[in-house]
């Protein structure tokens, strides 16, 4: 039997950035995101907040290629103020956002207590963008 991870200490909110452990390397397929990375949190904070205890993400990965794709929003690690797992120190490289693909994941795959980083408004307007596009939604005034 597994030893289960405790909760973080509150609900994550949106355009906060957490570390979670995602699906393990050896059961990914194809271009799954896997291992321990950041992920944005897309949810709303009442869904964050509920009894199910899941919490929608954008992974986050420290690649930028130099061919942007469509459904990226690239970030620098200034804006987040983003920390590593742990105890480690701030990370020095931005990166992107996967706004391809977003999961919901059960707040037992949160491995720290508390956020990690922040996503500036500018950014969590851009991949809102890229989210609508992806799931077919309407731009509202």
């Amino acid at each position: 039997m597994s030893r289960q991870r405790p909760l973080p200490n509150r609900a994550p909110r949106r355009g906060e950035i957490w570390w979670v452990s995602f699906i393990p390397v050896e059961r990914s397929a194809g271009h799954e995101q896997a291992g321990t990375r950041p992920a944005l949190i897309i949810s709303i904070d009442a869904f964050n907040a509920g009894p199910q205890q899941l919490v929608m993400v954008a992974p986050l990965t420290r690649t930028r290629t130099t061919r942007p794709l469509p459904f990226h929003v690239w970030y620098d690690s200034d804006e987040t103020g983003l920390y590593g797992p742990g105890t480690q120190p701030r990370l020095q490289d931005g990166g992107t956002i996967l706004c391809d693909k977003i999961q919901t994941v059960s707040l037992l795959r949160f491995t720290g207590v508390g956020p990690a980083g922040r996503l500036s408004d500018q950014r969590i307007d851009e991949v809102d963008d890229r989210l609508r596009i992806i799931l077919g939604l309407p731009y509202t005034a």
